[in-house]
Formats: C-alpha cells, structure tokens, sequence
C-alpha cells in the first residue's frame, strides 16, 4: 500500500512540474525580446557560476585528501 501512495505522489509530483514548466514557457514567450535576451544571458551565467564553484569544490576536496594524509 505504501510503494502504490508513494508512485501517486511522484506522478503527482511530475504532473505539476509539467504544468509549471508549460507556464512559464507561456509566460517567456510573452515576455519582448530584449528581457528573453536578458533572461538567457542570466541563465548562461548561472551555469558557467555552477561550473565554477563546481571545479573549487573539486579542488578542495583534492587539497583535503593531500593534506590529511600528512
């Protein structure tokens, strides 16, 4: 009874992300061209921060391996 309650919740879960994605693709649409543009150069930043902070991270955690086993 639990596993069928817990797929409900998930498909629930999927049908309202479904949802909010068509709307705000409906909503992006609508927006002038120029905040599209604005919209997608704040996106493009987004990601190459995450790529960012993602390499420190992974340098890091090299540094905390090195150090440690001194």
């Amino acid at each position: 009874m639990f596993h069928f309650r817990f797929l409900q919740q998930q498909e629930a879960g999927a049908m309202r992300q479904q949802r909010t994605r068509r709307r705000s693709t409906a909503a992006m649409s609508e927006l002038p061209r120029p905040v599209r543009r604005r919209v997608a150069a704040l996106r493009r930043l987004h990601m190459e921060r995450q790529e960012v902070e993602a390499g420190f991270h992974r340098e890091l955690h090299k540094l905390e391996k090195v150090t440690f086993y001194l």
